[in-house]
C-alpha cells in the first residue's frame, strides 16, 4: 500500500523594515511592516508594544525595534529596525523689553531655516528680525528647521518701557549777568526713577537744576536717562533783556508860573519789559510828568525794568527866570 504526499515550501513573510531610521527628537513617526494578510507583533528591548500593521511612536533616545511576522499560513519572520534619534536645532528666546518708540532686532544664528511669526507683525524668513518702532506688545516667534527636516520653535514677549518726560523749563527773558536756575521744580517726570541729568553748555551739568550766570543769549538742552535707560530731551532758551535808552528830557529856561514836561519821546526804550519811573525831588511815577518849577530844579529820573538793575539815573537842570 502506497501514499503520497505533496509538500510545498512556503516563503516566509517579508520584513520591509529598514536597517536604521532617523528620527527627530520628540517627533511621532509611523512604521510599516509587512503585508495585510501578515500579523505583525512589534517589540522594543523593554516590552511588547503592539500588535498591528503599522507603528507609531515618539523618539526620545536610540532604540532597536523586532517584529515578529506571521504570514496567513503560520510562517514566522523577524525583522529589527534601530531608531536613531536626531537632535533638534534648540534655542532660547528670552523676553525682553525697549524703550517706547525705539527699533528692535532679535538675532538668531543658526544653521537651516528660519521663519519668524507674530499677529502683530509681517513674518519674515532669515537670522535677523527688524521692528522699527516698538509702540505695544508683541508675541514674537522663530522656527528653526535644519537639513533634516527637524524643527524647533520658540516664543518671546517684546514690551515697552514708557519714556521719561525731560522739563528743562519755559523759555526765558534775564537781565544781563544775572543768576538763573534751569529746569522746572520737577525736571523729569514719567519713565522709572531714579533719573540722571545731563546739561549742555553747563559746568555743573550733571545736576537737576544747576544756577548759572547769563551773560549772553543762550540755549541749554536738557536730556534725561531713567533707571530704564530710556531717553528724553528738552531745551530752554534764555535771552538777555536789552540795555536801556533812557532820555529825562532837555534843560530848559522857562519864565516863573511857567510848566515843563519832563522826559523824552520816549523816556525809556529797548527793554523787552515794562518800565517804572521815578522822579526826585518830585514824587513822580509817570514816564512824561509836567511840574511847574518856582526855582531853579534838578530832576532825578531813576528807570527801572522787572528786576534788572535800575538804569543810572539822568539829570535835568531847569532855570527859574
Amino acid at each position: 500500500l502506497y501514499d503520497t504526499i505533496l509538500i510545498d515550501k512556503l516563503d516566509l513573510p517579508v520584513g520591509l523594515l529598514p536597517i536604521t531610521f532617523l528620527q527627530c527628537f520628540r517627533e511621532p513617526d509611523t512604521l510599516s511592516q509587512a503585508t495585510i494578510t501578515d500579523t505583525v507583533q512589534w517589540y522594543s528591548k523593554q516590552s511588547f508594544l503592539n500588535k498591528n500593521q503599522t507603528f507609531t511612536g515618539i523618539a526620545l533616545k536610540k532604540d532597536t525595534l523586532t517584529t515578529t511576522i506571521i504570514s496567513q499560513y503560520g510562517c514566522v519572520n523577524y525583522d529589527t529596525i534601530t531608531i536613531d534619534t536626531l537632535a533638534l536645532p534648540r534655542f532660547t528666546l528670552k523676553d525682553t523689553s525697549v524703550c517706547k518708540f525705539n527699533s528692535l532686532e532679535v538675532e538668531l544664528h543658526k544653521k537651516g531655516t528660519i521663519q519668524w511669526n507674530s499677529k502683530e507683525l509681517t513674518s519674515f524668513v532669515g537670522s535677523n528680525y527688524k521692528i522699527s518702532v516698538i509702540d505695544t506688545t508683541y508675541q514674537l516667534s522663530a522656527k528653526v528647521t535644519d537639513s533634516l527636516g527637524c524643527y524647533f520653535a520658540d516664543t518671546m514677549a517684546i514690551t515697552y518701557y514708557e519714556l521719561p518726560i525731560a522739563n528743562a523749563g519755559n523759555d526765558s527773558i534775564v537781565c544781563v549777568n544775572s543768576q538763573f536756575e534751569l529746569g522746572e521744580i520737577v525736571v523729569a517726570t514719567n519713565g522709572k526713577n531714579p533719573y540722571k541729568y545731563k546739561w549742555t553748555f553747563v559746568a555743573d551739568s550733571l545736576i537737576s537744576r544747576p544756577t548759572i550766570k547769563i551773560t549772553s543769549d543762550s540755549t541749554f538742552r536738557l536730556k534725561v536717562v531713567d533707571a530704564n535707560g530710556c531717553q528724553a530731551t528738552d531745551t530752554i532758551t534764555v535771552t538777555i533783556n536789552p540795555i536801556s535808552v533812557i532820555d529825562a528830557g532837555k534843560s530848559e529856561a522857562i519864565c516863573t508860573g511857567d510848566s515843563i514836561k519832563l522826559g523824552g519821546k520816549p523816556t525809556a526804550k529797548n527793554s523787552l519789559f515794562g518800565y517804572t519811573y521815578n522822579w526826585s525831588p518830585i514824587n513822580y511815577t509817570s514816564s512824561n510828568p509836567v511840574t511847574y518849577p518856582t526855582s531853579t530844579t534838578t530832576y532825578t529820573l531813576v528807570v527801572s525794568s522787572y528786576e534788572c538793575k535800575p538804569d543810572t539815573a539822568y539829570v535835568l537842570s531847569l532855570i527859574h527866570i
